[in-house]
């Protein structure tokens, strides 16, 4: 609730038990995924986001590193080291993203506290259902990894450690059936480019 109206679409009525939410239509309503615009521009309207949700009060949310399904070294090491806690959607990705009119709009945030460089992680990891091959991911996450960086202003190691520390701890998703099996490839294999000793 706290981006309704200001940075997401007004929401009217909230079903806790559900989830379910009555917000306001939003028209196009396209996702970001499903535009016109190219890759680059995909990732400066996620980093604008990024940027404004920074403002917004933290207090009562949860911790981001408590939503991963376990703790682990790079978990640990992320959050000794994190000197500064903002506001996160937590799950801003593709399909989070519609157009409403000529703006872009945020929607069905979880509400965190954490890193800022953990809001770039569930990007990375999408559109899961219309990745390239391996090989096209693999350059394509790592451009979104040093624009991000550079936007931003965020660590390369830091948005590379969070995307890979969330797969690291779901047993799920390193799976060779599961779907985001590719995705934690991909991390794996950008590790020597972007883990580094801190």
């Amino acid at each position: 609730m706290r981006m309704s109206g200001v940075l997401g679409p007004l929401v009217h009525q909230g079903d806790a038990a559900t989830g379910v939410i009555l917000m306001d239509r939003l028209r196009p309503a396209r996702t970001l995924h499903t535009s016109s615009l190219v890759e680059p521009e995909r990732v400066s309207v996620i980093s604008t986001m990024i940027r404004k949700f920074q403002a917004l009060d933290t207090s009562g949310m949860a911790e981001a590193a408590t939503m991963l399904e376990g703790r682990n070294a790079l978990v640990d090491r992320l959050e000794a080291t994190c000197s500064t806690k903002v506001f996160l959607h937590g799950d801003l990705h593709h399909a989070n993203v519609l157009l409403d009119g000529d703006e872009w709009i945020p929607i069905d945030p979880k509400g965190l506290v954490g890193d800022p460089a953990f809001e770039c992680a569930a990007y990375l990891a999408n559109p899961i259902s219309d990745l390239p091959s391996r090989e096209e991911f693999i350059e394509m996450n790592r451009q979104r990894i040093r624009q991000f960086a550079a936007e931003l202003g965020f660590d390369p190691f830091r948005i590379w450690a969070w995307s890979m520390a969330d797969f690291q701890t779901g047993e799920a998703n390193r799976s060779p059936d599961s779907p985001w099996h590719m995705v934690h490839w991909a991390m794996e294999a950008l590790e020597p480019e972007f883990n580094r000793p801190m």
